[in-house]
C-alpha cells in the first residue's frame, strides 16, 4: 500500500471517529502499525467472507448476522475495498433486509446444506447501526448516492423504532433517550433492557455531525449524552464494571438485567473500546482499564468475569478481590482490544504497537476485535494529520 493509499484508508476512519470538524495538526509520519493492519484485513477477508459476500461467524455454528455484515462492510470501506463492500452489501440487502414494515435488518441467518434462511426476523440494533455507519462512510469515500440513501433509510427507521423516550430515574431531565437492542422484546412492565455495547459511540457521533436538523430535533447527540450517563451509572460489583445487559426500571440506577448472566464479558468488552475511540479520557474508562491492569488479570486473562452485585465496602477500589472468572482464557482479539484501549486512554497511539498475532484457529469474533482495535488506534493517530493530508487521496 502506498503512503497516499494509506492516507486514504485513514480518512474514512478519522471521519467516522470524529464528532466535530477535524483539527489542524503538524505533519508527522504515519504509524508503523497501520501497514500491518492491511494484512490483518486480507486475512479476515480470506477466512470469514464467502465469495457471495456472507460473513461467517465461525465461533457460532457458522451462522451469519447483521453484526458481522456491518463489521465486514466497515472494514472493507476502511481499506478501500469497494468490490468486497459491494458483495457484502448485496448479500445483506437480499438476505437480511427482508422485514415487511421497516428497513431494519433481520439479525440471524442460518446455513443449510442447500443454502440458508433467516430463522429470526427481529433486528439487532448494533448490526443495523454498523451497516448504516459503513454505508455512510462508503458514500463519503466513494461518493455513491445510493449508499447515502440506504444509510439514511436505516437511520430513519432506527430513529422511529429503536430510540425510546421514557421517564427514567436519572438526573437532569425527566425524560431521556435510550437505544433499544431490537424493535421487539426489550420493553416490558418490568422496565427497559439495554445492551450498552450496542452504543457504538464513534458511529453515533458521526450521525450527529451529519444531521442537518436543529439540535433539538435530532436524537443522535442526545442519545450520546444520555448513553454516557447510563454508562457512568452502570458500574457493578467491587470492580465497578459494566454488565453485558442492564435493566432500567423504577430504581435509582440501572442494574444487571434478570435473565442474563450478570457478567462483564463477550458483549461488554466492546464498551471501553468504542468509548476510547470516541472520548479517550472519559472517566468511565478508568475502572475497566484498572481491572485489565491488575496482576490477576494479567496472569490469567479471561474473556468474561462474573459481577458481584454487592456495593464495594468503604475504602474498596477496583483492585478488590475478583468474582469467579470465566474458565476460558482471553482470545488474541480481546488481548488486542485491552492493549488498544489502554493506549488510547494514555494517549500513546503513536508508539509502535505490539498487539498479539492472530492464529488460524482464531474465530470470527476474536478477529473482529483485533481489527476494530487497530482501526481505533489508527483513527486517533491520524488526527495528527492535517485535513489537506487526509484528503490527499489517489
Amino acid at each position: 500500500m502506498t503512503p497516499s493509499g494509506l492516507r486514504s484508508l485513514l480518512l474514512v476512519i478519522v471521519l467516522a471517529a470524529a464528532p466535530f470538524p477535524l483539527r489542524s495538526a503538524t505533519t508527522t509520519p504515519l504509524p508503523p502499525a497501520s501497514l500491518s493492519t492491511a494484512a490483518r484485513y486480507e486475512d479476515f477477508k480470506a477466512r470469514f467472507i464467502t465469495p457471495r459476500g456472507r460473513v461467517v461467524d465461525t465461533g457460532n455454528d457458522y451462522i451469519s448476522h447483521s453484526e458481522g455484515q456491518g463489521y465486514g462492510m466497515l472494514f472493507a470501506t476502511a481499506f478501500n475495498d469497494r468490490a468486497t463492500f459491494e458483495l457484502l452489501w448485496k448479500w445483506t440487502r437480499e438476505q437480511l433486509q427482508i422485514r415487511d414494515t421497516d428497513k431494519l435488518l433481520a439479525w440471524r441467518w442460518v446455513p443449510t446444506p442447500y443454502g440458508g434462511f433467516v430463522d429470526d426476523k427481529n433486528n439487532a440494533t448494533d448490526g443495523d447501526l454498523l451497516v448504516a455507519w459503513a454505508l455512510h462512510c462508503a458514500d463519503r469515500r466513494w461518493q455513491v448516492p445510493a449508499f447515502r440513501a440506504a444509510s439514511r433509510a436505516l437511520l430513519d427507521d432506527m430513529e422511529r423504532y429503536l430510540v425510546a423516550s421514557q421517564p427514567l430515574p436519572l438526573p437532569a431531565r425527566s425524560s431521556r433517550l435510550a437505544l433499544l437492542p431490537g424493535r421487539a422484546g426489550f420493553v416490558s412492565a418490568e422496565g427497559i433492557t439495554l445492551n450498552l455495547s450496542y452504543y457504538v459511540w464513534p458511529a453515533l457521533a458521526d450521525f450527529a455531525a451529519a444531521d442537518t436538523r436543529p439540535a433539538g430535533q435530532s436524537p443522535w447527540r442526545q442519545l450520546i449524552e444520555d448513553g454516557l450517563t447510563l454508562l457512568s451509572l452502570s458500574r457493578f460489583g467491587p470492580r465497578s464494571l459494566p454488565a453485558n445487559w442492564i435493566l432500567l426500571d423504577t430504581g435509582p440506577a440501572p442494574r444487571p438485567a434478570p435473565g442474563h448472566p450478570a457478567a462483564f464479558g463477550y458483549d461488554a468488552v466492546r464498551i471501553p473500546l468504542y468509548l476510547a475511540w470516541y472520548q479517550p479520557r472519559h472517566p468511565a474508562l478508568a475502572p475497566v482499564v484498572g481491572y485489565w491492569s491488575t496482576p490477576d488479570w494479567r496472569r490469567h486473562p479471561v474473556n468474561e468475569i462474573a459481577l458481584d452485585h454487592a456495593s464495594p465496602p468503604p475504602g474498596a477500589t477496583t483492585g478488590a478481590a475478583p468474582s469467579a472468572p470465566d474458565a476460558h482464557p482471553a482470545s488474541p482479539g480481546l488481548i488486542a482490544l485491552v492493549n488498544a484501549t489502554g493506549r488510547l486512554r494514555l494517549g500513546r497511539t503513536w508508539d509502535p504497537v505490539t498487539l498479539p498475532a492472530t492464529a488460524v484457529e482464531d474465530d470470527y469474533y476474536s478477529a473482529c476485535l483485533d481489527l476494530l482495535s487497530r482501526l481505533a488506534l489508527a483513527a486517533n493517530t491520524a488526527r495528527r494529520l492535517t485535513p489537506a493530508e487526509l484528503y490527499d487521496t489517489p
